[in-house]
């Protein structure tokens, strides 16, 4: 009887922990892609742009932030006007 409430135990505790790092991994994810844009509108996208939109620039920067995540680094390149 004690084996069986032992191994219930365990199987939740199992399920729990496993739960636990897959929260954690996507909340460290999506605070790093957060940090990441956050930093690159003023410091990459604003002093790039003559006319610098923060609708424009928040969209490429959360491209290249989550591409960051996925690959390697890259350099924001905003596209040239009239093209």
């Amino acid at each position: 009887m004690a084996t069986q409430t032992m191994k219930k135990t365990c199987s939740i505790l199992m399920i729990v922990a496993i739960f636990m790092m897959m929260f954690s991994a996507q909340i460290s994810h999506s605070m790093n892609v957060e940090m990441c844009v956050k930093h690159c509108i003023p410091n990459q996208c604003m002093k790039l742009l003559k006319k610098p939109d923060p609708t424009v620039c928040a969209e490429a920067c959360k491209k290249l932030c989550n591409k960051q995540q996925t690959e390697g680094e890259d350099y924001l390149v905003p596209a040239r006007e009239g093209m």
